[in-house]
């Protein structure tokens, strides 16, 4: 995740061609959000596609600090999702593990990477 991404550093923006395969999100969708480290912390967001063809979600236990990271994603339901925040300044290792899983660019110089799932590439 880029430092610069949003204000506050709550916000992310992920490809809508990410978000459609992985989400299910063509348009605007509804999924439940949980932290993995806090199971009550259940709620609803609202995925809109935006003219920059990218899909913004407000994560409100990031914070600008914790740049750089890598948010993880699980699928939990149909609609259901949870994340992990992996922050490079507290394990740098998996951090650097998750980085590296990660070669698929949308375009040369560009900070926006594809979809991993279960550690392979597509």
């Amino acid at each position: 995740m880029p430092r610069e991404t949003g204000l506050g550093g709550k916000q992310i923006q992920v490809p809508v061609e990410a978000a459609s395969e992985f989400f299910g999100i063509d348009d605007t969708g509804v999924i439940t959000l949980i932290e993995r480290d806090s199971p009550r912390s259940v709620r609803e967001l609202t995925m809109t596609v935006f003219p920059n063809n990218t899909v913004r979600l407000v994560i409100s236990e990031l914070e600008y600090r914790d740049r750089p990271c890598v948010i993880v994603f699980r699928r939990r339901g149909p609609s259901d999702y949870e994340f992990e925040i992996v922050r490079k300044s507290i394990v740098p290792g998996q951090y650097r593990l998750l980085i590296d899983g990660c070669d698929r660019r949308t375009r040369t110089g560009s900070r926006r990477w594809g979809i991993v799932r279960d550690g392979k590439r597509r």
